[in-house]
């Protein structure tokens, strides 16, 4: 059920455990491989992507990435810099889902 396990590109010992919220009674995942944030369709069994993930996840595999709910917000906290550099920036940044596709605060 929780997106990005297909055999060959999923490595547990490298990757955090999964990033996972529920805001509203609607699932979501953090997935730390392709830096985007997916929404679960308990209808169809899928995921499709809501956003793209406001701080880079895919260079430390998801460790060091916050994703939590936070009343009717989606929360992430992570580093602000980019794949290789260390900036020592920490980005939060919070949207509501049912808002549709902003960018956030």
């Amino acid at each position: 059920m929780y997106p990005g396990r297909d055999a060959g590109t999923f490595h547990p010992a490298m990757r955090s455990p999964p990033l996972v919220v529920v805001v509203n009674n609607q699932l979501y995942s953090a997935d730390q491989a392709t830096n985007e944030v997916k929404k679960y369709d308990k209808v169809n069994n899928s995921w499709s992507v809501v956003k793209r993930l406001p701080v880079r996840a895919d260079s430390s595999y998801g460790w060091g990435l916050a994703f939590k709910a936070c009343g009717n917000s989606l929360l992430v906290i992570g580093a602000g810099g980019h794949v290789g550099h260390d900036d020592g920036v920490i980005v939060l940044h919070s949207w509501d889902p049912e808002e549709g596709n902003r960018d956030g605060q």
